[in-house]
């Protein structure tokens, strides 16, 4: 018989509101993960207190629980379709949808009835009936009427050791340097095969230790000390230390070095200011003063002042330590023979065909429970379908010319999960010409239809952007008014700027990508007079003619590298961003320098939210659209392939169930 390993839910139910009661006694071989009392925000997980945004209450006689709360505490995947009105819990194989205010639902794609509708509460936060959630996923409930608790008992599979996951890439790296380039394909790369000083969760920005077992701040907050595990060793039997600490940040400010143009440099670490780096960078010095090691496994780093999101820096995917002995003994050659310390090592790399991945049996926290992940490189969406279908591939993201086939034929196996991502248009108001007024920009705004474009193209998966900062992200601010499409509004405003009979504007884009959505915008501002001339050009051309700002507008989108709002203002709207569309104004820079320098994030998030105020409603330099939703359709047999909102996926945690 497989074994399994069993865990209990248990809520208790107090008559009292707001009186805390001690967690229920439950058999020796249960885990009690989950306490709740009807209207309390106190809780247990695992007997660890936490609290609740929203607590359990009682409707019509049923006990409702928060979803989200539940669903995380039992490691599920959790989603919320603000289009359709559905919440869902996809966990080993079950597949549960239910919809808001309604009793309908389904259970891997058979229809069920509730004994009570899922109901959003004033406070914004979704309950469901405990007891049909907990039996949609194979639980028992017990309900014990002395004490008036309801025990949900789940029996989770035992990890299964061994086998190989078939995913795909779009398209081929150009190597395995963390610091030579900031694309997802490298990210996720790097993300199995080396180690960070810190990480974060695989579903979430969390951060944990990786490297660092723990670090401390000095009371300036300039000098942040990190103290290192003893039992790291890279892939080629060398043990990691300090020096590699040093030597791998010492290599992003070196003016020879992959990250000097990578971008690398310029959007994580230069804001940072450590101590000495610009000077390495400008060739006046041969190591950064202001990055010490201690001892072997201590290393410090000061900084010129208090920087908020360091930590959360260290654990991007471009910061894995390097092996010093190898990067050096290897030169140019590093790029297609990595040495790390993660889960993972490239065993084999066949340039345009794929990437095997084999797993580190001596990994410092144990090995990975697939013994590899082999990754086709597949550029071709039909395909990639294909492979999918006849088994070669375990993972889908379904193209969106077949989305609708493809979700509804494999409804019970698909995943999805909100991205932390802004999409939107980029105006050029450094160039002269109507663009300069901000009427014009305004109807420009106005004349796309984001709701259709959002449901027929991009088929749902998104959200509609009410400014700069997504959901989930500190500084997110949803009592923004937003904008709504609004025809006349547009027309208006052009008569009112005195372009009442149009005018044209260049658009540059990457040949092959997002082209949909291209021709939408080209013809919704044609409705306002606006000719909009679409120039396709490769991947190198649309980089250098955005960098340079040769076009009028853009239509682009920025990822979170960390949950942080600084990394959706200082790398897009600071001095020296990486378009030059006119935007840069001291102004702007004094409120992200100011708000970097604050500790605590309470402080910081008024100026973050009154930055994007004047950016997106006063000065109107960009027009937000949506935020995205990320779906992916899996094999059956996958389990914890984790979809992370920065598009990065750890193969750390997976494995194949029987």
């Amino acid at each position: 018989m497989e074994a399994k390993r069993v865990i209990s839910l248990v809520l208790t139910i107090a008559l009292v509101l707001g009186i805390w009661a001690a967690p229920v006694n439950v058999a020796a071989d249960q885990d009690a993960i989950i306490s709740m009392t009807i209207g309390s925000t106190k809780a247990y997980v695992n007997l660890v207190p936490k609290t609740l945004d929203q607590p359990p209450v009682i409707i019509n006689g049923r006990t409702m629980v928060p979803f989200r709360f539940i669903g995380e505490a039992l490691d599920a995947f959790v989603d919320y379709d603000p289009t359709n009105k559905t919440v869902s819990y996809v966990l080993e194989g079950n597949n549960i949808t239910l919809k808001i205010g309604s009793t309908a639902a389904t259970v891997n794609g058979v229809s069920k009835t509730l004994e009570a509708a899922p109901v959003i509460l004033k406070t914004g936060r979704t309950v469901v009936p405990v007891r049909f959630i907990s039996e949609a996923i194979g639980a028992t409930v017990g309900w014990n009427a002395t004490t008036r608790t309801v025990s949900i008992t789940f029996k989770k599979e035992a990890v299964v050791i061994g086998g190989i996951l078939h995913d795909y890439n779009g398209g081929d790296l150009d190597g395995f340097d963390p610091q030579s380039g900031t694309s997802l394909l490298l990210f996720n790369a790097c993300r199995q095969i080396y180690s960070n000083l810190v990480t974060v969760g695989y579903k979430d920005f969390t951060i944990m230790p990786d490297v660092a077992k723990s670090w401390d701040t000095s009371t300036d907050g300039k000098t942040i000390t990190f103290h290192l595990r003893n039992d790291i060793y890279f892939n080629d039997g060398t043990r990691l230390t300090a020096n590699d600490v040093k030597f791998t940040f010492e290599r992003c400010f070196d003016p020879n070095g992959p990250a000097y143009t990578s971008g690398v440099l310029d959007y994580y670490l230069t804001p940072v200011k450590i101590v000495g780096g610009q000077a390495k960078a400008d060739g006046k010095a041969s190591t950064v003063s202001g990055i010490k090691v201690l001892d072997d496994y201590t290393i410090s780093f000061t900084l010129e002042q208090p920087f908020a999101p360091f930590i959360q820096i260290l654990a991007i995917p471009a910061f894995g330590i390097l092996s010093e002995k190898a990067v050096t003994r290897l030169g140019d050659n590093y790029f297609a023979h990595p040495v790390g310390s993660g889960p993972f090592y490239v065993k084999e790399w066949q340039r345009g065909s794929h990437i095997l991945y084999a797993a580190n049996l001596k990994y410092f926290k144990g090995r990975p429970a697939l013994d590899g992940v082999h990754v086709d490189i597949v550029e071709d969406e039909n395909t990639q379908v294909l492979k999918f279908k006849t088994g070669e591939l375990d993972v889908l993201y379904p193209p969106l010319a077949q989305y609708d086939d493809l979700v509804k034929t494999y409804a019970t196996n698909v995943y999805k999960t909100a991205d932390m991502s802004y999409y939107r248009i980029d105006f050029n108001i450094k160039r002269k010409g109507p663009l300069q007024d901000i009427r014009v920009r305004q109807a420009i705004g106005y004349a796309i239809n984001r709701e259709q474009i959002l449901a027929k193209i991009l088929k749902g998966q998104g959200y509609l952007a009410k400014g700069i900062f997504p959901p989930g992200l500190p500084a997110y601010n949803a009592t923004l008014p937003g904008f709504s499409y609004d025809l006349a509004k547009a027309k208006q405003l052009m008569k009112d700027a005195g372009y009442a009979n149009g005018f044209s504007l260049e658009m540059v884009m990457r040949s092959g990508r997002m082209e949909d959505e291209h021709l939408a915008f080209q013809e919704a501002l044609k409705q306002i007079g606006i000719t909009v001339n679409l120039t396709k050009v490769d991947s190198a051309t649309y980089w250098q003619l955005l960098g340079a700002g040769q076009t009028d507008i853009a239509y682009r989108n920025w990822w979170a590298d960390f949950a942080d709002p600084d990394n959706f203002t200082a790398p897009l709207f600071r001095t020296g961003a990486d378009s030059d569309m006119g935007w840069a104004k001291p102004e702007y820079d004094a409120i992200i320098d100011k708000a970097a320098k604050l500790t605590r994030m309470s402080d910081r998030i008024p100026l973050y939210q009154d930055l994007e105020k004047k950016l997106i409603y006063q000065d109107v330099v960009q027009f937000p659209l949506w935020n995205t939703i990320t779906t992916v359709i899996l094999n059956p047999k996958v389990r914890n392939y984790y979809l992370h909102p920065s598009g990065v996926v750890a193969y750390y945690p997976v494995y194949l169930a029987h």
